[in-house]
Formats: structure tokens, C-alpha cells, sequence
């Protein structure tokens, strides 16, 4: 399914400040990159549950982006989940580019993200919150993404109970020393 420029520019005409945008389960291949453009008020845009893969996260999201006038992107949060994406949407979230200084929280769980995506994911230091829970990685790549985004004050939302114990426990040690 293509959701089209013409269904993006009646929304962007009759809701000019929306501020979310919940596109999930449409079965969306694509994204227009108007989208960013025509929606400059647009902070949350909910993607999860669709059929993107990395080259439409690619010219939909990071070059859509870059694409914008200074300032005009206001885009902090990305729910990227049950898309048919791979390391290299990983990868391209953690190159240079404007889309570092709006973004801060990206969701990338129920994707076939894997353990070749950590030095990526450790890149991504400039969010808040990375959601990469369900995602096929083991649990030492787990815990070294989660040290060095955790080193600038990144949360890391693996959904593991185990792994949040184990981050109260360095807490507590941190704190007792």
C-alpha cells in the first residue's frame, strides 16, 4: 500500500498543526517525504506494524529530513516497530545529518535489527530513549549498547525484566561509591 502525496497534503491542509501522525498497521510500504515537510508541527509519526523496509525509512524519514528548511523539523519521536527493517536503518539513524539534532526517541523493536547493528546503536547517543526490545540480539551486545548510551544518559528499552535488575543493581553500586 502507498499511502500517496495526495492523502498527505489534504491532512497537512486540513490539520496544518497536527502534532501526531498514527499511521500504524496500514500496511504502509512507503512514506511520501511531505510528510515532514508539510506537517511542520508533526512530533510523534507512529509507523510501527507496517511494510517499511530501509529504503523507504530512508528517503521517507532521514532525507525527507535533511530535505527541510533549518528549524522547520519539530520531529522528536519515531516508532519504526514491526517494520521490515535491518541494520541499515540502524546505521543510517547514526550517520551525521539533521536528523540528529530533532530526533529523540526511535523505537526499532519486532524488527530483524541484530547483533550486527550494535556499533551503530551505540552511535546513538544524541536520543533520549532507543527501543530495541524483541529485536534478535544477544544479551552481551544488549548490555554494551545499553552501557554507552547509558554513559549519556540514553535510556535503552529492551523489555527485559533482567536486564532493568541488573541496571538497578550497577545503580545502586554507583551510587554507593
Amino acid at each position: 500500500a502507498w499511502l500517496g502525496a495526495d492523502a498527505v497534503a489534504a491532512v497537512a491542509r486540513a490539520c496544518p498543526n497536527l502534532t501526531y501522525l498514527g499511521l500504524s498497521g496500514t500496511d504502509a510500504q512507503q512514506l511520501p517525504p511531505e510528510v515532514i515537510r508539510w506537517l511542520p508541527q508533526l512530533d510523534t509519526l507512529d509507523l510501527g506494524g507496517n511494510c517499511l523496509d530501509d529504503a523507504a525509512v530512508a528517503s521517507g524519514v532521514i532525507e525527507a529530513i535533511a530535505q527541510a528548511p533549518d528549524g522547520h523539523v519539530r520531529l522528536r519521536s519515531i516508532n519504526l516497530s514491526g517494520n521490515r527493517l535491518t541494520n541499515a536503518t540502524v546505521a543510517a539513524f547514526a550517520a551525521d545529518g539533521p536528523h540528529r539534532r530533532c530526533l529523540r526517541d526511535l523505537c526499532f523493536s519486532y524488527t530483524s535489527v541484530d547483533d550486527g547493528a550494535t556499533d551503530a546503536a551505540c552511535e546513538l547517543t544524541y536520543l533520549h530513549e532507543l527501543s530495541l526490545y524483541n529485536c534478535p540480539m544477544s544479551e552481551g551486545n544488549m548490555r554494551r549498547i545499553d552501557a554507552a548510551l547509558r554513559a549519556h544518559g540514553v535510556r535503552l528499552d529492551l523489555g527485559l525484566e533482567e536486564i532493568d535488575a541488573s541496571r538497578d543493581e550497577a545503580d545502586r553500586v554507583d551510587e554507593s561509591q
